[in-house]
């Protein structure tokens, strides 16, 4: 009765008792899968979950290693296995355990280098395609023995392993260990696993974008840090402008911004081969400056080498396969690590830039090298510009010097014309010559028959013995000297103990107190009338060549200025002699004209002489004056052709301004595509969003088929952008080196040119002076030389007047006709003296 009250109805009518059955066991199957439905939906979920939040985990760590470690961790805990480690596969560490996680009563394997011959012979393509390997018991596996060894001396007894794949190429594998015992793994934890092994391959790529970005940005800080080293240290060498200073400078901010313990210039050149010529050391270490080192092995292995641009890096000297002489010279100055860069100067090598490490071998950093090689380049061209400026002053200093010596030259010879008798003559030339030589004697030493070895004229300082009226007996001198005088012999004594002078000689300067000297002879009409000499005697002294010349020059000066003063006093005779021709008694003043004819006749005929020397001295004078203007000349093309030098550098100068305008407009695309990368890297973050999207809806969704070319397809996506990120880079790195090589070509240009324009100005301003200058005193010496001829010209005509006279009034017998022949006489000789003077 019960069961019948129990039963139920189907559309209105009870059921019988095996229709009833029946529906019970239906109704038990369709609620039995409706619960199954449920608890696997449920299961998806946590699963889900489990997934997310490791992913969740594993994208928060930005490094290699702490990935590794976050998935480790985090997949033991979900799955509960006794071990989970990463098996790497790449080059830097094949067959390492790279990371592990593991429960404490089972052996830990990190670092671990686990070598199983027969996993690349027989799975490693398969890992590569992205097979799964599920193993529950290890013995039931068909392992080959070599695979099983490992894994029993391991203790595993099940295994999960899935392949790590990054940008198509197999890193490494996921590997789940279960130690305790055998282990059917479930097919949510299978699904999770290869899951989250793909996820750590994505969190390696996005790593890697990362870390090349961070790179980037850290190697375009170093280059900009090292690029602003190196525009500090070349500015600090440009200012500067000797070798000794820019070498010193170029030491000093090498180690301080290489904070190492010694840099040394050594050199190459032909006055200092093999000698450290600047230095800059730490304290504690051995000071090695001036040193010359002798190499043997260096000319003959290295030097043609360090001439092409080599530069030389040395870690540690132990370990370079250096030669054993030169390992022994390092030692010796207590060298672990070494760098060596060559200094070149318009091809040829001068010397080299070497940094020490002393305290411990140094790895020498790509920056640091860079750095260090182009400052070698720069003090190289520092020490070219160095050289045009020094070459510059010195053609300066030359053309100053000679005109300054020019001018005492003309001011001298001035001074000594005005005088009109021997005594002053002299006496003007001493004094004038001890005041521009600045020295403590200047005497005139007689060698003609009246006076001969007397001093005759001196100029002398107060504190030192003077010597005017002085005998110089040298007994010597005629028999060693007086000819080379005689043909215009100069003699520069520095030092009178090293000239090899003789000791009769050495005793007369002695007792003069004299320490230098200077001598060169007075000649006059071939003969040599005596010696002008100066002396020092407070000190010896090196006499320099444009006194040397000076002085000789004036000499020269004095013995015409003697001639003249002599043809000045016979003229004064014979004008005072004229005189006496007016006198009442006629027989005597007819003697007297007779005596005076003859005394004219001959004062006549040394004028005529004197006037020929005139004419070869006033030649010599001209030919040495033509050559000065050649020089001048020479000075003034060699400033014309360095002008057009300095117009090639400014050509030059606006080419590189043109290159920097190029540069500066790369620089403005340059902003263009940083901006664009920004866009990019903004895409890439939504593809990664999008990939964890298409990874959710592949884990709610079981066709799978539908979603793998969605993932295929944002991973190549990915992959573009990584490519043009990467091009924008190498895009970045090649704009900047461009703008530093422009940059540096220009700085140099603009110094050298600015330097050179300024020297070149004043040479051919100095020089343009000097060669009008000399332009009028050829033009004076050309008056000269015609005035001497028309003086030698009317002197031959007086010559023979005055002996038609004598031969007249020697003969004549009327006092009537010898006073009329007188006369006309007179009035031929009256206008003959006034042509003369008119035309001089």
């Amino acid at each position: 009765m019960t069961d019948n009250l129990l039963n139920t109805s189907k559309n209105g009518q009870w059921l019988s008792s095996s229709e009833q059955n029946f529906s019970e066991y239906e109704s038990k199957d369709v609620l039995g899968s409706s619960v199954e439905e449920s608890q696997q939906a449920s299961l998806d979920m946590e699963w889900v979950h489990y997934f997310t939040e490791t992913v969740r985990y594993i994208r928060q760590s930005l490094v290699k290693e702490d990935i590794f470690k976050t998935a480790t961790e985090e997949v033991r805990r979900v799955i509960d296995c006794h071990r989970v480690v990463v098996y790497s596969l790449n080059e830097e560490e094949q067959g390492v355990v790279t990371a592990e996680s593991v429960s404490p009563r089972f052996s830990k394997i990190l670092g671990a280098t686990i070598v199983d011959p027969c996993l690349e012979a027989k799975y490693i393509e398969k890992y590569q395609n992205g097979r799964v390997k599920v193993i529950p018991n290890i013995y039931e596996a068909n392992l080959d023995p070599c695979h099983l060894q490992q894994l029993e001396r391991l203790e595993i007894k099940a295994n999960l392993v899935a392949p790590i794949i990054n940008e198509g190429k197999l890193l490494g594998l996921l590997v789940a260990n279960q130690c305790s015992q055998p282990r059917y793994w479930r097919e949510h934890e299978i699904r999770y696993f290869s899951q989250i092994a793909m996820q750590v391959g994505f969190a390696l790529d996005n790593a890697n974008v990362l870390a090349e970005v961070a790179n980037l940005r850290k190697q375009a800080d170093i280059e900009a840090q090292w690029t602003q080293y190196f525009n500090d240290t070349v500015k600090l060498i440009r200012q500067s402008l000797n070798k000794e200073d820019i070498v010193k400078i170029a030491t000093e901010e090498v180690r301080r911004v290489l904070n190492c313990d010694r840099v040394v210039v050594y050199s190459l050149n032909q006055q200092e081969q093999g000698v450290v010529t600047a230095e800059s050391v730490a304290p504690r270490f051995t000071k090695i400056l001036g040193v010359t080192i002798i190499d043997p092995c260096f000319e003959t292995k290295y030097i043609e080498k360090y001439q092409n641009g080599r530069v030389k890096v040395i870690p540690n000297i132990y370990e370079a396969n250096l030669d054993p002489c030169h390992i022994q010279q390092l030692e010796r100055l207590e060298i672990k690590a070494n760098l060596v860069a060559p200094i070149i100067n318009e091809g040829k090598l001068l010397g080299l830039l070497v940094a020490n490490q002393c305290s411990q071998p140094r790895y020498w950093r790509e920056h640091e090298i860079r750095y260090f090689s182009q400052i070698a380049m720069q003090v190289g061209f520092a020490l070219e510009n160095a050289k045009v400026s020094a070459e510059a002053n010195n053609f300066k200093e030359l053309a100053d010097t000679e005109a300054e010596w020019t001018q005492y030259f003309t001011d001298t010879v001035k001074l000594i014309r005005q005088s009109l008798n021997r005594e002053d003559i002299l006496k003007t030339a001493t004094e004038e010559i001890r005041r521009i030589l600045d020295c403590d004697r200047v005497v005139v030493y007689g060698l003609n028959q009246v006076n001969y070895g007397v001093i005759i004229a001196e100029s002398v300082a107060p504190r030192f013995t003077k010597g005017l009226g002085m005998v110089m007996e040298d007994p010597c001198f005629e028999a060693k000297y007086i000819d080379k005088y005689q043909n215009g012999r100069v003699r520069a004594i520095p030092n009178i103990y090293e000239a090899n002078l003789t000791p009769c000689h050495l005793q007369q300067l002695e007792r003069l107190e004299i320490k230098a000297n200077l001598v060169a002879p007075i000649i006059n009409e071939g003969k040599l009338l005596g010696l002008l000499v100066a002396n020092q005697c407070s000190q010896f002294r090196d006499w320099q060549s444009y006194e040397i010349r000076w002085f000789s020059q004036i000499a020269m000066q004095v013995g015409f200025a003697l001639e003249n003063a002599n043809l000045k006093e016979a003229n004064k005779r014979a004008n005072e002699l004229n005189k006496s021709i007016f006198l009442p008694q006629q027989e005597d003043l007819r003697q007297v004209i007779i005596d005076l004819s003859g005394d004219s006749q001959m004062i006549f005929k040394a004028f005529l002489n004197k006037s020929l020397n005139l004419l070869k001295y006033l030649a010599a004078c001209r030919k040495q004056i033509k050559e000065i203007l050649d020089t001048a000349k020479v000075i003034k093309a060699t400033g014309e052709e360095v002008e057009k030098q300095v117009q090639r550098n400014y050509n030059l100068l606006e080419e590189e301004r043109e290159n920097i305008k190029s540069t500066l407009e790369s620089i403005a695309l340059l902003e263009e595509a940083v901006k664009y990368d920004g866009i990019i890297v903004k895409q890439l973050d939504e593809y990664c969003q999008n990939i964890s999207n298409l990874i959710t809806k592949q884990i709610n969704n079981s066709e799978n088929l539908e979603t793998q070319p969605l993932l295929t397809s944002e991973i190549a996506k990915i992959s573009e952008i990584v490519e043009i990120m990467q091009a924008r880079n190498q895009q970045v790195s090649t704009w900047v080196k461009a703008l530093q090589t422009n940059k540096q070509k220009l700085d140099h240009i603009v110094t050298a040119n600015i330097q050179l324009a300024r020297l070149v100005g004043n040479i051919i301003q100095t020089a343009t002076h000097q060669a009008q200058t000399f332009r009028e005193v050829e033009q004076n010496m050309v008056s000269a030389h015609k005035t001497a001829q028309n003086i030698s010209e009317k002197s031959q005509f007086l010559t023979n007047l005055f002996a038609q006279l004598s031969a007249f009034a020697r003969n004549s017998t009327d006092k009537i006709m010898f006073w009329e022949r007188l006369k006309s006489f007179m009035t031929s000789f009256n206008r003959l003296i006034t042509s003369i003077i008119q035309k001089n």
